[in-house]
């Protein structure tokens, strides 16, 4: 029997028939499909993402976790915050290690934090996750460093043979598939900039190509004598076939005409042609000078290319000045030699020369005298350096006298040599080097050429000099001892340092010297200058003045005060004031520091006889009541002709007169030459015709009236 249940009763009448006995509405019409839209039809999106397969977990807690989730909500939230404590610990741990030790730990299944399976399997995919982006970061940096050979190396295969060290070992499929995430995530970007860089360097190589072989192009056209516009007009009829043929672009071959222009720019003269490829408007499609990316490049370049020109311009000029300069200075230099030789630079006159600037300078004759000067000297060392120091040393001597000239090399020596004297330092027994050399030189100078010797000693260091000579080869002191002795008699204006013994014998040297100085004594000619007690071949009587008085009496003193005898002692201060005078017409001429050549005292007593004979009977002059003295810098080589015994200038009102009282000693040398040629030939035209007059005598001419 069928058990009834509260609440229910049965159904007796058929349902479809009670439904249509319900009470129906009225129907009403939707407003909005009154009026039928017409139909388009879109396409709509498809979704065809295919969810892979779930890997199977291999970790039997983890199945009865998820199994127990079922069961317990508590469970599952339990489970995941786990999950998540775990996760953030191996990430913690992960940031801490290096790369090594991440690979140990994934490899091994372990975890450095602890020893739970749920750490292990947390750690290895934190660990993995990390690996993988260090080593796409090491990628990175070897490709920005250079340390990846980007032009020949295969950035996809360093790529994966990264990846494959990497994962070799490692078992678990979780640090797997995490590693394989984050390597294929960001993998392509770096794939991505070598494919990039690859095209890039083979279009730059295709753009250099076309670059070289246009630039070379432009060259031979250039050499050819072709015109800027034909060789524009060359270069864009190529465009389009590079367009066809290698994908270049109008605005990359734009590029390469400016490299062109840049390469053209370096060498000179090229402006005209780099300004017309970068200034035409190229037939109405604009010039690329005036283009917003490469105008400001293509001004750098004209600019480059101008400043080229005028470098070049500027530097064949300074070529052509110079070459103009050394012609003119081996001009003055070959002048020097004919002058040193022949004994003329004491007569050098200015002469103008160019310079690299294109100035004109002048040289004076001053530095004409010191360029011969060193060019004596520069010989004599060639001389010396070959063995001949002898030679050389008779020649710098004899080069420097004939030009009546000084070395400064001479005096710098002399001086230095005086400078390093000391007391102290001869009390210990040692002689400075420059006080050697110094004393050699003055010896040799003395022996050989007196008159240069004046010329290149100053009056203080003569003296010191003088007295070391002395007691060196007339008292016969040792070196050490002679320079012992001149340190004592430096000061030679001082009659007390003479002692008692010796003041008889001063007195009779000043008797001497008294009568010398009212009267006259033989002087030696210059060709002949002799050593004490030796005469030479006289020239007459001279003159004395107060001056040569002077520096008689100082040094008859100073031979006293050495020991000499009084005669002894009046012959060396003759010689001593003979070495430093000339004569002309019985006067003594100082020439100490003066450039006078050898027949100095010829060509001075020529000229004081020509302005005699044209001016003296007016003014009541004769040449024996006139000498010279320098006008000024005796070694410009201008004199003047001045009263003799010291009386002063020659007072003229006239021009004439008294312009011709100053005369160069070049001018004066060539018209004394002149003139002793000509009384040369007139004495041997005299005696030509004494020789036939006793011939002539007795002949009787035949043709002509008798």
């Amino acid at each position: 029997m069928a058990q009834k249940l509260s609440g229910l009763s049965p159904v007796n009448e058929d349902p479809i028939n009670a439904v249509k006995r319900l009470p129906r509405a009225p129907r009403r019409v939707a407003p909005e499909i009154v009026e039928a839209r017409p139909l388009r039809p879109t396409a709509a999106p498809v979704n065809t993402y295919v969810r892979p397969s779930e890997v199977p977990r291999s970790n039997d807690l983890l199945d009865v976790a998820a199994a127990l989730q079922s069961f317990s909500p508590v469970l599952s939230e339990a489970f995941a915050n786990m999950e998540a404590k775990q996760a953030a610990s191996a990430e913690a741990a992960v940031a801490q290690s290096t790369m090594e030790e991440l690979q140990a730990h994934v490899r091994a299944g372990t975890s450095p934090i602890s020893s739970s399976p749920i750490a292990a399997k947390a750690y290895a995919k934190s660990a993995a996750q990390q690996l993988a982006v260090r080593r796409l970061s090491e990628a990175q940096a070897a490709w920005d460093s250079g340390d990846f050979d980007r032009d020949n190396g295969d950035f996809d295969a360093f790529l994966a043979e990264a990846a494959r060290g990497d994962l070799e070992g490692i078992t678990d499929e979780d640090a797997k598939n995490a590693y394989g995430g984050v390597f294929n995530k960001f993998s392509p970007r770096l794939r991505a900039q070598a494919t990039e860089y690859k095209v890039k360097r083979e279009k730059d190589a295709a753009l250099t190509a076309v670059g070289d072989t246009w630039f070379a192009a432009v060259s031979a056209g250039i050499t050819e004598g072709k015109t800027p516009a034909e060789l524009q007009a060359a270069l864009r009829g190529q465009y389009g076939q590079y367009k066809d043929t290698m994908g270049l672009q109008p605005q990359e071959l734009d590029a390469v005409v400016l490299g062109v222009t840049r390469r053209l720019a370096e060498n000179p003269n090229n402006e005209a042609y780099v300004e017309h490829f970068l200034n035409d408007t190229r037939g109405g499609v604009g010039s690329i000078a005036a283009k917003q990316d490469t105008g400001p490049a293509a001004q750098v370049i004209i600019n480059r290319a101008q400043a080229s020109t005028a470098a070049y311009q500027k530097e064949q000029l300074r070529l052509q000045n110079k070459a103009a300069a050394d012609a003119d200075q081996a001009r003055v230099q070959a002048s020097l030699e004919v002058a040193a030789e022949n004994g003329t630079l004491a007569f050098m006159t200015p002469v103008d020369v160019r310079t690299e600037s294109g100035d004109t300078k002048t040289v004076t004759a001053d530095e004409q005298q010191k360029q011969g000067v060193e060019l004596i000297r520069k010989k004599a060392e060639t001389m010396a350096a070959q063995g001949d120091a002898e030679g050389g040393m008779n020649f710098r001597l004899g080069a420097l006298m004939k030009n009546g000239l000084v070395d400064p090399q001479f005096k710098s020596i002399l001086k230095a040599g005086v400078s390093s004297a000391s007391q102290e330092a001869l009390a210990k027994g040692d002689v400075p080097a420059a006080l050697k050399a110094g004393a050699g030189l003055y010896e040799t100078l003395y022996a050989r050429n007196p008159r240069l010797l004046a010329q290149t000693v100053g009056d203080s260091e003569q003296f010191f000099y003088e007295a070391y000579r002395v007691a060196r080869q007339d008292m016969g002191y040792d070196e050490h001892a002679a320079f012992q002795t001149a340190t004592r008699f430096t000061d030679t204006a001082n009659p007390e340092a003479v002692p008692a013994s010796l003041k008889p014998n001063l007195t009779k040297v000043r008797e001497k010297l008294g009568e010398l100085q009212t009267g006259t004594w033989e002087w030696l000619s210059p060709s002949t200058w002799p050593l004490p007690f030796r005469s030479g071949n006289g020239v007459g009587a001279i003159t004395m003045t107060d001056d040569v008085a002077r520096k008689l009496e100082q040094w008859g003193e100073f031979y006293v005060r050495l020991g000499k005898s009084p005669d002894d002692a009046v012959e060396l201060a003759k010689e001593r004031i003979q070495a430093g005078h000339a004569i002309v017409n019985g006067n003594p001429v100082p020439t100490t520091d003066r450039a006078v050549p050898e027949n100095f005292r010829a060509i001075a007593e020529h000229k004081l006889k020509q302005w005699a004979d044209t001016y003296g009977a007016r003014y009541g002059y004769e040449a024996g009541d006139l000498t010279v003295e320098p006008a000024g810098d005796g070694q410009q080589g201008v004199w003047t002709i001045v009263r003799a015994h010291g009386d002063g200038p020659v007072l003229l009102e006239e021009e004439d007169a008294r312009s011709a009282l100053n005369f160069s000693l070049r001018a004066a040398k060539v018209e004394q030459e002149a003139a002793a040629k000509a009384a040369i030939v007139e004495a041997q035209h005299a005696k030509q015709q004494r020789r036939n007059a006793p011939a002539n005598a007795g002949r009787v001419r035949r043709n002509g009236p008798q």
